[in-house]
């Protein structure tokens, strides 16, 4: 069995080793004084190194935070439902731009509620309505239209007529025609828009109906 000399804490066997009056034993060499005591130099730490660190710590959780303030609490949309025509329509509001946007039913998805244009509307000639195609959606008291501009001009307002019927297809009764103004956010040039409308009313069961566009206005 080795010992460890109360000085330089070397291992040496025991008869090795000389004892003191006071203190632990120690080695022959650290005895006559041929050795020097081992003096461990003190931890030195520079003032100042850790800040950066932490400031970078610092920052990253700030930009955690945000990310998770802006996506995920509160989100980006309030939600809310609004009445139309009778019916109980689920909208929603952006909290910064404060663009407001409608759930159409079926596969046509969120569309934006337009507020309408503020530049002044020139009437469509009348050989252009035909380049203007697409489908349109009446539901929870709302028209949906999904409108093809084939002209070289921008829409503000598509003018359409909209027909309800009752009944079997031989005889079926008209219900109502109206004439709606649907307006978009978009209706540019050769592009598709949505445009819609709030017609105040729904389509029962057994009802159907009919559209076609009447006129349009460009700006």
């Amino acid at each position: 069995m080795k010992w460890a000399c109360g000085r330089c804490e070397r291992l040496f066997e025991q008869s090795q080793l000389i004892g003191q009056d006071v203190g632990p034993m120690i080695c022959r060499e650290c005895a006559s004084g041929r050795r020097e005591p081992q003096v461990l130099e003190p931890l030195v730490v520079t003032p100042g190194l850790w800040k950066p660190a932490a400031m970078l710590v610092a920052g990253a959780i700030v930009i955690v935070i945000g990310i998770l303030a802006v996506t995920v609490w509160p989100t980006l949309y309030r939600y809310d439902h609004a009445n139309f025509g009778g019916g109980d329509v689920l909208v929603r509001i952006h909290r910064f731009s404060g663009k407001v946007e409608a759930l159409a039913g079926g596969t046509t998805g969120w569309v934006e509620v337009s507020k309408g244009s503020s530049s002044k509307p020139t009437p469509l000639p009348s050989d252009q309505l035909a380049k203007l195609t697409g489908g349109l959606e009446v539901t929870y008291g709302w028209i949906f239209a999904d409108i093809y501009n084939g002209t070289e001009r921008a829409l503000d307002k598509v003018i359409v007529q909209v027909t309800v019927l009752e009944g079997s297809k031989g005889a079926p009764v008209l219900v109502l025609r109206r004439i709606y103004a649907l307006t978009s956010t978009g209706g540019g040039p050769l592009s598709s828009s949505k445009f819609t409308a709030d017609c105040g009313f729904t389509i029962a069961t057994g009802q159907t109906y009919q559209w076609g566009i009447v006129s349009a206005t460009w700006k």
